[in-house]
């Protein structure tokens, strides 16, 4: 079950934002997101290529994630063309999810689910022209993708023999 809200605050990340403490975990990819958030995060989001959001639970660092501007091409996500989904482009605008974590603290706990219901209102109260959200996991992170099939990302077809699925979520899927 999802948290309360009201018991979150939900901030771009800024210098004076304490993230020494965040710890999502030990496999290779989370430490990879460890060391995003700590030494990358901020200096991609002053150069302009990416807004990391960081979101605090009761005063406490909880999760964070990181959003930028992409497209999907049409031919990379057939399936979703023969559903009648595009207007004739030849790719589909979408937010990417470039990163995206929970403190290990905090996992199975719904500040996933939170964290990503909050993400969706935030990208459609923007009035940013986006059809897809989309993010790319590691092919050996069955956690992470079985979460991201919960939440109602699909596979779309990405490049063979790649170490990474790509995934779409529909942000006006009419379900």
């Amino acid at each position: 079950m999802p948290d309360d809200l009201g018991r979150w605050r939900i901030e771009r990340l800024k210098d004076e934002h304490d993230v020494s403490a965040f710890d999502c975990g030990d496999e290779e990819w989370e430490a990879d997101l460890n060391e995003f958030l700590k030494e990358d995060a901020l200096q991609e989001q002053e150069d302009g290529w990416s807004r990391t959001l960081v979101f605090y639970r009761d005063d406490r660092l909880v999760g964070f994630a990181t959003l930028l501007a992409a497209s999907l091409q049409v031919e990379q996500a057939p399936e979703l063309e023969a559903e009648g989904r595009t207007v004739g482009y030849d790719e589909f605008p979408t937010i990417l999810i470039g990163r995206w974590a929970v403190d290990r603290t905090c996992k199975r706990e719904g500040v996933g689910q939170s964290m990503f219901e909050w993400v969706v209102g935030y990208v459609l109260e923007s009035h940013i022209g986006a059809k897809f959200l989309t993010l790319q996991v590691d092919r050996v992170n069955r956690a992470a993708r079985s979460f991201y099939e919960d939440m109602g990302f699909r596979l779309v077809v990405g490049p063979s023999g790649s170490s990474v699925l790509f995934m779409a979520y529909d942000l006006f899927a009419s379900d």
